[in-house]
């Protein structure tokens, strides 16, 4: 028989595991139909996610008339990955951080940038998302939003679409040390 103590022990364990499911503890990464090329130059078209715990990307093909096979490829393996955009989703999204309606872009392109972490577009969902808080006066969440892009892709710090917006979203947040740091960097690369 469970002691008073086990009782309670349980009863918040279950309350915790009930909150963080409630609040999108493990948001759901999408699903998309796309072409992985792996180090090899191996080509892999299927339906492709990345899983974040354990690194790896996991690809579902289905031959004519076989059963749908799925496999992991470490992130490490893979050279690059191509998906349909999500046209219907990011392109108003944008459209709204243009017209300045902020709130409701901000949903989408943060739901976006998270659902399609290391699948192509979370870099352009973050590069509209930052600017999105940097019109809405947001710099911290500007800043946090690019480094969760750049703790997954490091090479976002330094090279691409999310530089300007990521530099500005640290200056206007008085992050002067690490763009420093960041602006020493980029002049000591190739």
């Amino acid at each position: 028989m469970p002691t008073r103590a086990t009782s309670k022990g349980l009863q918040r364990c279950g309350l915790i595991l009930t909150l963080l499911l409630g609040a999108g503890f493990a948001r759901a990464a999408a699903e998309v139909e796309g072409t992985l090329v792996t180090v090899e130059d191996k080509s892999v078209r299927g339906i492709i996610r990345y899983k974040i715990s354990s690194k790896a990307y996991i690809v579902k093909t289905t031959g004519a008339g076989a059963a749908a096979i799925e496999f992991e490829i470490p992130l490490a393996q893979v050279k690059s990955v191509t998906v349909a955009e999500p046209a219907a989703e990011l392109r108003p999204a944008i459209q709204q951080v243009r017209a300045g309606k902020l709130p409701s872009a901000i949903a989408t392109l943060d739901k976006l940038a998270q659902e399609y972490a290391l699948l192509q577009w979370d870099v352009p969902a973050t590069h509209w998302l930052a600017e999105a808080y940097l019109r809405d006066g947001k710099p911290e969440q500007a800043v946090r939003a690019c480094e969760r892009v750049i703790d997954k892709r490091p090479d976002a710090a330094l090279a691409g679409e999310l530089i300007p917006t990521y530099w500005l979203a640290l200056q206007a947040a008085g992050r002067n040390n690490k763009l420093d740091e960041l602006l020493t960097a980029a002049s000591q690369s190739a």
